[in-house]
């Protein structure tokens, strides 16, 4: 079992295998496989009207809790913004839409990353 000091996200996920995406190498893989995320599947584009992008300065994931968007996803789509951002502090008022992406194209990364780091 993870210390919940080091993962105090535990109580927060719907799904205990969300944990995955807290994990430093599937975050690489992740990393690794941003522009294919961004361009493959059923990727919505969500626009953020510029009250809320206002509102929400300075705090991305702010946005995305205010979205309904499920907490293990944010780092992500944080990510697969354009300009990437690397921290959600940097959240600007100009930001117009945030892609959120296809739950198919991410279970398929999921089921790669595991067939190289199960044992």
């Amino acid at each position: 079992m993870y210390p919940t000091t080091k993962y105090p996200h535990r109580n927060f996920l719907d799904n205990p295998s969300d944990l995955l995406y807290y994990d430093d190498r599937f975050r690489r893989v992740l990393e690794d496989h941003r522009i294919y995320i961004r361009n493959n599947g059923n990727v919505r584009k969500v626009n953020i009207s510029p009250g809320l992008a206002y509102r929400f300065e300075f705090n991305f994931y702010g946005l995305l809790r205010f979205h309904g968007v499920p907490q293990h996803l944010w780092w992500l789509i944080m990510r697969l913004l354009d300009p990437e951002m690397t921290s959600p502090d940097e959240m600007s008022r100009t930001l117009q839409y945030y892609i959120y992406p296809d739950e198919a194209v991410l279970t398929q990364i999921r089921g790669f990353h595991a067939s190289l780091f199960t044992s």
